[in-house]
């Protein structure tokens, strides 16, 4: 591909053409290819991950090198896309009349820098002052260096009906299709009005989904999910879990333990550590290494009280 192509193209997707909800022909199924790129679809108008209506511009190009233009790029802006008060999402498709996945979304903006060595071009994007290269590889965009993630399933017609989930959205406000889906990832099953996720806890007041925010800072939903009860959860009498929303719309369990979550400073990787609070004076702290929240230290809370228990290594909260 020549330079002047790709600077051209380079500026299609830094200033795409608008086009609204009404254009959908070359477009495909409108709700599917928003839900993708990471807008749910409310009274008949796009609504971005904060909740509020949205009126992303979108178009459709060629930046896999086939001349059949079956990848689009959104881009919005406003408030909700802090810092830089503007996001992208870029997202294919397999052909004319097939479903639309995401491969890759960010706050900020994009632009082509080069043909990539798989034909697709090498992007890159600009957010908080940093300036990142990302190139497609194994069904999705990643930042060069990086080991690109498995390609994310297409969001099923149950999946997008749930939406989206802002991480501003208050626990009473979740739709009953977006209450079932936390539930159920957090591991509980529906008994009458409760969800339970110990079922053998007697006359229990069941789970509740505690808060709704975005812990690691990517855009998307963590929601909180607590239970209690001494009969399963003993003298500290509490239980949680942490489920996130994906990209297509589905949630996942990210970690669960006996205790208080208490989210503390974010570490590395974006997440916050996390400690697990209960009876005494020296609670555990986990970290996230990348994949997965793992025991780190202990936050010590009256002198020599994790030394006593031999919990180490320990660090002075008081």
């Amino acid at each position: 591909m020549m330079l002047g192509k790709l600077m051209i193209v380079g500026a299609l997707l830094a200033a795409p053409v608008a086009a609204g909800l009404a254009q959908t022909s070359p477009f495909g199924d409108r709700a599917q290819l928003f839900t993708a790129a990471g807008f749910r679809i409310v009274a008949d108008r796009p609504v971005n991950r904060c909740g509020a209506p949205a009126n992303p511009r979108v178009t459709l190009l060629d930046y896999s090198g086939d001349k059949q233009k079956n990848e689009a790029i959104f881009t919005d802006a406003g408030p909700c896309y802090a810092p830089d008060n503007a996001y992208f999402a870029l997202v294919a498709r397999d052909g004319p009349n097939g479903p639309w996945r995401l491969l890759f979304s960010h706050t900020g903006t994009v632009k082509a820098i080069s043909q990539g060595p798989q034909g697709w071009l090498d992007l890159q994007y600009s957010s908080g002052g940093k300036v990142v290269p990302i190139r497609y590889a194994a069904g999705v965009y990643a930042p060069l260096g990086a080991v690109p993630a498995k390609p994310l399933p297409v969001a099923t017609p149950a999946q997008a009906s749930a939406g989206m989930v802002s991480p501003a959205t208050k626990p009473a406000a979740l739709t009953p299709v977006q209450r079932t889906a936390i539930f159920k990832a957090a591991g509980a099953t529906r008994k009458g009005a409760k969800w339970l996720i110990c079922a053998d806890q007697p006359d229990p007041a069941g789970a509740m989904i505690e808060s709704i925010r975005d812990l690691n800072g990517d855009g998307r939903a963590e929601a909180l999910i607590t239970e209690g009860g001494t009969f399963c959860y003993g003298n500290t009498g509490a239980y949680f879990a942490l489920v996130g929303q994906q990209p297509d719309g589905s949630w996942k369990q990210i970690t669960s333990e006996t205790g208080i979550a208490e989210f503390k400073a974010r570490g590395p990787g974006g997440w916050p550590d996390l400690e697990i609070g209960g009876p005494g004076f020296c609670f555990p702290v986990e970290r996230w290494n990348g994949k997965e929240y793992v025991q780190h230290h202990f936050n010590e809370y009256m002198k020599g009280m994790c030394d006593q228990n031999g919990l180490k290594p320990a660090v002075r909260a008081y």
